[in-house]
């Protein structure tokens, strides 16, 4: 059985400054069975959803796999390998993971040797290559 981990790209507006971020569970999130995100923050009320303080979160598991280089991979992460041409995208199928490179039809197992390059997030270019 897989560990149940979990990331959040968030966007929020500070002090009229846009600024983005990739957080971890350890930076004060909780996540509930329904998909709402807490602050377990002491400054505040356990029960406050922090999903109003920001722009934009996006949560983000682990998918209970590694890269070559022993990376853990999340859901959005964007990967290489020997085994398809072009940068791929990590998805959920609704069955299991996979990697769906863009413009292709199929998807790639996730359990083959990749790499991983970034994330739709914060290198969105690399979504645009052919």
């Amino acid at each position: 059985m897989r560990e149940i981990k979990f990331r959040v790209w968030c966007e929020y507006t500070f002090e009229g400054i846009k600024h983005t971020d990739m957080a971890t569970a350890a930076n004060w999130f909780l996540l509930t069975q329904t998909g709402h995100l807490f602050s377990h923050d002491p400054m505040r009320p356990l029960d406050t959803s922090i999903e109003k303080d920001y722009d934009k979160l996006v949560v983000e598991f682990y998918t209970g796999f590694n890269d070559k280089d022993g990376v853990e991979s999340y859901h959005h992460d964007l990967v290489k390998s020997k085994h398809y041409e072009g940068i791929g995208e990590i998805i959920w199928t609704g069955t299991g993971w996979a990697v769906q490179v863009k413009g292709d039809n199929v998807f790639y197992a996730l359990r083959f040797e990749f790499i991983i390059v970034g994330n739709r997030h914060q290198h969105p270019e690399l979504l645009e290559k052919p």
